[in-house]
């Protein structure tokens, strides 16, 4: 683990199998990656390793296209919206990819629902997991334009030859205990690791 990866290089990951990303930097005023240390990351995806994208994180370099690119779906400031955490059901959409096979849908709890989120077309990543943007909860200042529908919470990409699996379930320890967090998150890093499953699901969380 690391908290400070500016001025990282390609060496500096070259003994892992799949990083996780869980850096934010939309409200802080701290120093860009340096544009080595974003090709590296690039690099080391692109040849062939995974990378997780763990909530907050889709908000980060706002100024980086390509980062766009490499994660599927980013937090745009200006368009991205989320109404007060709350309790929302995870409806699974693909229950055959070996992240979510045999899953059934589950609570997030006490969690931020991203919406409005700027995303690569169609067909570009891949939803496994949707959940409904209820615009009845936000706050009457906060109410964001057009209808309530369901939004992504849960996806890959390819990247190169690299596997991306982001989740934006998580937001707080409150949330991360849940047991649909824990397991999409560790069978989402093993599948980015490996591009196999082997992590059972408990048996609350798997399909009659």
């Amino acid at each position: 683990m690391t908290e400070e990866f500016r001025g990282s290089s390609l060496e500096t990951l070259g003994f892992y199998d799949v990083v996780i990303l869980d850096y934010s930097d939309e409200k802080l005023k701290i120093r860009s990656w340096s544009q080595a240390t974003k090709d590296a990351l690039l690099s080391y995806v692109g040849s062939g390793h995974g990378l997780v994208v763990y909530h907050h994180s889709a908000a980060s370099f706002q100024d980086w296209p390509e980062y766009e690119k490499l994660i599927g779906c980013v937090w745009r400031t200006k368009v991205s919206h989320h109404a007060p955490v709350h309790d929302y059901r995870v409806d699974i959409r693909d229950p055959d990819h070996p992240i979510t096979r045999g899953m059934t849908s589950f609570m997030a709890k006490t969690d931020e629902l991203y919406a409005g989120l700027q995303c690569e077309p169609p067909g570009s990543f891949h939803v496994l997991a949707t959940g409904f943007d209820d615009h009845s909860l936000y706050k009457p200042k906060q109410m964001p334009s057009g209808p309530s529908e369901d939004e992504p919470v849960l996806w890959t990409l390819s990247y190169g030859s690299g596997r991306v699996f982001a989740t934006m379930l998580g937001n707080d320890m409150r949330a991360v205990h849940t047991p649909g967090f824990v397991v999409t998150f560790v069978r989402g890093a093993e599948w980015a690791a490996t591009g196999n499953v082997t992590i059972p699901l408990p048996p609350e969380l798997t399909r009659p």
